[in-house]
């Protein structure tokens, strides 16, 4: 009897240390990299362009009696530029002519730098034929408005078709 009562001990014992070793376990650190990529798109007032361009065109109206008077033609959220980016983001501006257009009579080409434009970050600004910062910000959704400027009126005027087109751009600072 005291036999078969050791023999059960040990045997509880042996069985003990082997359910012990099942509740062993290997502890591991896995790494996993993820590379989010920069995602940028810019829209105008609300529609979908093909991402990061958007090419613009102006039709300058022709100048009131109190334009003539102040000598500009000022029109205030002239266009609603919309951005969407994971990234930190700037927007650039340039013009994709190097003058307005002619008079009607062909006499007389209005300037470049007769049109000037800003956004709720900056003052007006001349355009040029190289890329200019127009706004900037944070991740996320923004609305830029833009406004629209054109100078010269307090000069002769020359009737005439004027217009720009312009080509505003999305990338990182």
């Amino acid at each position: 009897m005291k036999k078969t009562l050791i023999f059960i001990m040990a045997a509880l014992i042996l069985l003990g240390v082997a359910k012990a070793g099942v509740a062993l376990s290997v502890d591991k650190t896995v790494r996993i990299n993820i590379k989010i990529v920069p995602f940028q798109i810019l829209m105008v007032n609300g529609k979908n362009t093909d991402g990061e361009k958007v090419i613009t065109t102006y039709h300058i109206p022709q100048p009131t009696p109190q334009d003539l008077q102040r000598g500009y033609i000022q029109e205030d959220n002239a266009l609603s530029l919309t951005v969407v980016s994971n990234v930190n983001w700037v927007v650039k501006v340039r013009a994709l002519s190097k003058n307005l257009g002619s008079s009607w009579d062909g006499r007389y080409i209005k300037p470049l730098s007769d049109f000037l434009i800003r956004s709720h970050q900056t003052q007006f600004i001349p355009v040029q034929q190289i890329p200019q910062k127009i706004a900037w910000g944070k991740n996320g959704k923004k609305t830029v408005n833009i406004d629209y400027r054109v100078e010269g009126y307090n000069r002769n005027y020359h009737p005439g078709n004027y217009k720009i087109t312009l080509e505003y751009t999305i990338t990182t600072p």
